[in-house]
C-alpha cells in the first residue's frame, strides 16, 4: 500500500531496495551488488547510533540503479548471493499493489 507518489516505472531506479543481508558479509555481499550495477548505502537508525538492525539481527543495504533492471532477474540474481537474507522485490510471492490517488481513488496492481 503507498500513495502515488511511490509510483515508478521501474523499481530500484526512484526508491532504494532493501536487501536484508548477514552483517559479517556486508563486504563481500556489497562488492556482488556493485558489480550488478547497484549503488550500496547501509541503512542508518533514526535517533540512534549505528546500522538497522532487523529482528534476525542482520542489515539492510539500500540499493539503487541508475539504469531500469528486471526486478525477476535481479531478485534471482541477489538471493543467490551469499550473505543475503531476503531481496526487496518480493517478485517471488506475486503480491498485490494498493496505489492511492489524491482524487481518491485507488489502483490495485
Amino acid at each position: 500500500m503507498a500513495d502515488e507518489s511511490k509510483s515508478v516505472p521501474n523499481l530500484g531506479t526512484k526508491f532504494p531496495l532493501p536487501v536484508e543481508i548477514i552483517g559479517g558479509a556486508r563486504r563481500a555481499v556489497e562488492k556482488e551488488l556493485n558489480k550488478l550495477g547497484a549503488k550500496c548505502v547501509l541503512r542508518e537508525g533514526v535517533k540512534k547510533c549505528g546500522p538497522v538492525i532487523t529482528d534476525n539481527g542482520n542489515q539492510i543495504l539500500d540499493c539503487t540503479w541508475e539504469n531500469p533492471v528486471n526486478p525477476v532477474e535481479m531478485e534471482e540474481k541477489i538471493a543467490k548471493i551469499v550473505g543475503v537474507v531476503e531481496v526487496g522485490f518480493f517478485t517471488r510471492l506475486r503480491p498485490t499493489a494498493f496505489i492511492a490517488h489524491s482524487d481518491g481513488t485507488v489502483e490495485i496492481r
